[in-house]
């Protein structure tokens, strides 16, 4: 019984808090040139991939990039780590303002296990470029297995994990 409320509590928790973090996460685009467009069903719901030629066809769009929210723990369920699955390509120009090293990038791209990650990751975890980390999902019943490629800076969140939606969705 004890136990079973227990669950019930942290589940609870990690449901309530979702919101509040994906707001974190998204705060910073409301001021920039990117446009977010997400399912009305909810952030954990993809939009069809058919969409992406049908936006890259609108005027004066630039780039698209899909991404996937991956609330995910590290290695107990206290250890709380929000991540981004989202598309390789392009993402110096999409993201221009975090600061991505362009070696950074170019090992995004390549690497399909690659990650970015953000400062305070970083230090809470004493992570350092090459680490291989593994990422327990809570919304998604997987294990993401990543290589911390490069870190964000600039105006990226400091407490997100960046890494490509392809393996995600393999």
């Amino acid at each position: 019984t004890v136990l079973s409320i227990a669950v019930s509590i942290f589940i609870f928790a990690a449901l309530m808090s979702l919101p509040t973090l994906i707001n974190r996460i998204l705060r910073e685009r409301a001021n920039s040139e990117r446009l977010v467009v997400r399912s009305k069903a909810g952030f954990l719901y993809k939009l069809p991939y058919a969409y992406r030629r049908r936006i890259q066809g609108i005027r004066h769009v630039e780039i698209v990039s899909g991404e996937m929210i991956f609330m995910a723990t590290y290695r107990d369920p206290a250890d709380q780590v929000p991540a981004v699955a989202i598309d390789a390509e392009g993402i110096e120009q999409l993201f221009s303002d975090w600061s991505i090293a362009p070696e950074a990038a170019a090992r995004f791209a390549a690497l399909r296990t690659a990650a970015l990650v953000g400062e305070t990751l970083i230090d809470r975890f004493h992570w350092k470029l090459g680490d291989r980390i593994t990422l327990h999902g809570m919304s998604l019943p997987i294990d993401v297995q990543l290589t911390i490629v490069g870190r964000l800076g600039g105006s990226a969140p400091a407490f997100a994990v960046i890494f490509r939606r392809d393996l995600l969705d393999e």
